[in-house]
């Protein structure tokens, strides 16, 4: 999934220097290590130098377990997005590299086995590109499907759309918004492979699109979540799908009344019908500054992820992290702190 707020549109223009943050816990029941849960972080370290993006295997509290070391000819890592079994903690995950010549991007597949342990870290056939847009990457829990957005230049400016394509590149289709769209962010799957989550950048909130059926991406996506009047602003590049596809879940920031403010993570039936309710909700009061509102240490990032037993999700609150249980509202608070910008979490 995932936020990457500010990115660029292109792999050209990608910043380059992006650290990992792989983190890995057991279930907060203490079952045995197979129903250990793990999450994959990204954040922008917004420097230039090549080999400032590092990925680490980490636990819940910090520790660090092992690192993902780069392959040869990899600069530095960046967006990410995990495969999934469903009903099972999550054990695929994939990175994109930065390659040493700043020309191309190469997708690699990273196993986790139930002790933590990387068993395999490989490139992706097919999956190298000097022009494709990667701000926010998407893989169907079965792993044969990826969806990443694209741009072209169009009649009155760029022209967006998502790619979709095999594990191996291929097939590839795209599906283009030929006017008035934004770049696109947000993607996310749910498990029947189909259905894809999509938002634009500068747009009007939360869309879905059968990518089986679908030919033009305005034409056959529908808005599911406006960008107002959801508790807030809507952060739409901030959400996931349900595995089912019939739930979204989202970021919402309502700081109208500084110093005090409220973010949300809300679930909303993407149908159409029923109402939607809150999950779970953080309380700001900036008294330290009056008529400012919150600092970025305190607010939800712009990072949210659905753990692979579809039961939990998992929101970058910048001090710390928050793991949320869907049915019954439970929060659990996590010692894993994203207090920079542009993170990412697959999980």
């Amino acid at each position: 999934m995932t936020g990457n707020r500010g990115r660029p549109s292109s792999l050209s223009a990608l910043v380059p220097a992006v650290s990992v943050l792989l983190a890995a816990s057991a279930c907060q029941d203490g079952h045995a290590p197979e129903r250990a849960h793990y999450v994959l972080a990204v954040r922008s370290s917004g420097g230039a130098v090549c080999g400032d993006g590092v990925a680490r295997l980490l636990t819940a509290a910090g520790r660090q377990v092992a690192l993902v070391r780069r392959p040869a000819g990899i600069c530095d890592w960046s967006t990410v997005t995990a495969g999934e079994s469903p009903g099972r903690p999550s054990r695929i995950f994939f990175l994109r590299g930065l390659t040493t010549d700043r020309a191309h991007m190469r997708l690699y597949r990273i196993r986790v086995d139930e002790h933590g342990k990387i068993v395999e870290l490989a490139p992706v056939p097919g999956m190298t590109s000097a022009d494709d847009a990667v701000d926010a990457i998407a893989v169907t829990p079965d792993g044969t499907r990826f969806a990443f957005p694209t741009s072209r230049p169009g009649k009155g400016g760029m022209a967006y759309g998502v790619v979709v394509t095999g594990a191996t590149g291929r097939p590839r289709t795209t599906l283009w918004a030929d006017r008035g769209w934004s770049e696109i962010v947000g993607l996310s799957w749910a498990a029947n492979g189909r259905t894809l989550r999509l938002a634009q950048r500068a747009g009007p909130g939360i869309r879905v699109v059968d990518t089986g059926t679908a030919h033009d991406l305005a034409r056959d996506s529908r808005l599911v979540v406006p960008a107002t009047g959801w508790y807030g602003d809507v952060d739409a590049e901030a959400g996931t799908l349900s595995g089912d596809g019939t739930q979204t879940y989202f970021i919402t920031h309502d700081h109208s009344h500084p110093p005090r403010a409220v973010d949300r993570v809300i679930a909303a039936p993407v149908s159409g019908g029923g109402a939607a309710h809150v999950l779970f909700e953080r309380h700001y009061e900036a008294a330290e500054v009056p008529g400012k509102p919150p600092t970025p240490a305190n607010l939800l990032g712009d990072a949210i992820c659905r753990e692979g037993d579809g039961a939990h999700l998992l929101v970058a609150g910048g001090d710390r992290s928050f793991r949320i249980t869907i049915a019954t509202h439970a929060v659990e608070t996590l010692p894993l702190s994203f207090t920079g910008t542009q993170e990412e979490l697959a999980c």
